[in-house]
């Protein structure tokens, strides 16, 4: 299931005893107020949120997705994406037993890129009981300081206290819809998420 994960871009989470698959770039379920975000515990002021940016040169500069070609005889092939201004000199391989075209594979390997850079802001913050809802794989919006953070929850975890622990990352849709020459191939790997 992971292969597919990483090539139709969903997650899976058990939900109430049911195991469900939520495909990424969707719309924000829920809008968190700077009012309901609880001070953390042991940090200077009362910090609502902690934010972690990872370094640049911890994030890939290239993207390799190895495939299994239809077009090829079903031989392996590679398609690419590349970060041309950046300071990373990390290369990610990812080999997925799936069969793609060129242009869909070009596509997963462009969305990969990009869904690691964005994803490279993470949050950590807790929230009151009445938010207990949130599971992973939800899309939220947090304001705070009169900025939205659109984020895609990580992980949640009941806190003695009453509260919940969120961890979250940055999420940007459209890095799930964008064209890619040649040929639009972003329709193409739409229709494979739905």
């Amino acid at each position: 299931v992971e292969a597919l994960m990483q090539g139709y871009f969903f997650d899976a989470v058990e939900s109430d005893h049911v195991l469900r698959f939520v495909p990424r770039g969707g719309a924000s379920v829920l809008s968190i107020p700077e009012n309901n975000l609880i001070p953390r515990q042991g940090s200077d002021g009362g910090e609502l949120i902690t934010t972690t940016r990872r370094q640049e040169i911890e994030l890939p500069k290239r993207m390799n997705i190895i495939y299994l070609n239809r077009l090829a005889n079903y031989q392996s092939a590679t398609q690419y994406s590349q970060r041309e201004v950046t300071g990373s000199r990390q290369v990610v391989t990812i080999d997925l037993p799936i069969v793609f075209s060129d242009q869909v594979a070009k596509s997963v390997s462009d969305a990969r890129l990009f869904a690691d850079w964005v994803g490279r802001t993470s949050y950590e913050f807790d929230l009151p009981v009445k938010y207990m809802r949130l599971e992973p794989a939800d899309v939220i919006t947090v304001t705070v300081s009169n900025v939205a953070h659109r984020m895609r929850v990580l992980s949640t975890h009941a806190l003695a206290q009453g509260m919940l622990r969120v961890r979250a990352v940055a999420e940007d849709v459209s890095v799930y819809d964008f064209y890619t020459a040649p040929g639009d191939s972003s329709e193409l790997l739409l229709q494979n998420l739905n």
